[in-house]
This record gives structure tokens, sequence and C-alpha cells, in this order.
């Protein structure tokens, strides 16, 4: 069974997060500022250089024509007194959804703090323009204690449990 994490906007709160995930957000929200970046290319710049740093290969990296995607909005974390970026976040529009679609974090700072913020920036944002749905999605494996699942679960309200399955015809 696999998970993917969500929040409705119509009802998104900072509240209904679980509490320790409200703190870090606020707590963000007097050092980090984010933005709402129209230069693409900055975002993808700081993305491939993230990947080189964790080893991935340069199939996985993202190139400039990123820049031609319309539905596609990007946001930074900014340092409120160095003015130095600390991660960023990607995502896709659909009609009314917002899908997460790719993170990088420098090696600045608090990542969980900072990309929280972004997350809760980004729920409020698009929460204004009368999107449904922010999907987070899941984790990179079904195990429990999966870094990845555990932040976006401490970053969403709502989650739903699915199981990948495949079915094989003429046996």
């Amino acid at each position: 069974t696999k998970t993917v994490y969500y929040n409705e906007l119509g009802t998104y709160e900072i509240n209904k997060l679980i509490g320790k995930t409200r703190n870090i957000i606020k707590k963000a929200s007097n050092l980090m500022n984010v933005v709402a970046q129209s230069n693409k290319n900055e975002f993808v710049a700081y993305y491939n250089k993230f990947l080189i740093s964790k080893g991935f290969d340069k199939k996985y990296l993202i190139n400039k024509e990123i820049e031609l995607i319309e539905n596609l909005d990007v946001f930074i974390g900014f340092d409120n007194k160095q003015n130095t970026i600390l991660g960023g976040i990607c995502c896709l529009k659909r009609k009314t959804t917002i899908d997460y679609h790719y993170s990088f974090n420098t090696s600045v700072g608090n990542k969980f703090a900072c990309n929280s913020l972004i997350l809760h920036k980004i729920n409020e944002f698009y929460k204004i323009k009368n999107y449904d749905k922010f999907y987070l999605g899941g984790g990179v494996s079904n195990s429990l204690d999966d870094p990845l699942a555990l932040f976006k679960k401490r970053n969403s309200i709502s989650d739903i449990k699915f199981i990948i399955s495949t079915t094989i015809y003429g046996l």
C-alpha cells in the first residue's frame, strides 16, 4: 500500500498541521522569505547543483526547456538576513489542482524548516487563486520511516491510500 499526501486548499489552515510542524513554520517565517519566481532557469541551476551534490546521474538533471512549461510555478526560500537561497519547490498546475514536482535544498540553514515554510506559502498562494487541492505525493518507499514520506505527512492534512497492482491478461 502506498500513500499520497495532500491538502484541501479551501479548508487549509496552518492550525490543522501537526503542532511541531506548525511551530517550525511560525519560527521560519521570522527568518526566511518565500518568493514565487518567474525565472525558472535559476531554479534549474540550483536543482541540478543539488542533484550533483547528492551523486545523481546526469540523466536526472533537468534542462532549461523547463522555461517553456507554462503550467509550472517555482517558489524559492531566502534567508532574510544573508539574502541567500535556502531551497525551492516547483509545482505543476492543472485545472483545479497543484502537484509537488521538484524540490532542492542548499547546504545552508534548516532544510526541514525552509521546505515546510515554502509548502505553507504554496498552500496559501493557491488557496487565494481558488485551486482545490495541493498534492504533495508520497515517499520513496513503503517504509514507515521513509524521510520523504514523513516530511510530506507532517506538511499535509489528508492522505489517500492506494495499491499498485499489475493485471496480466490471457493466462
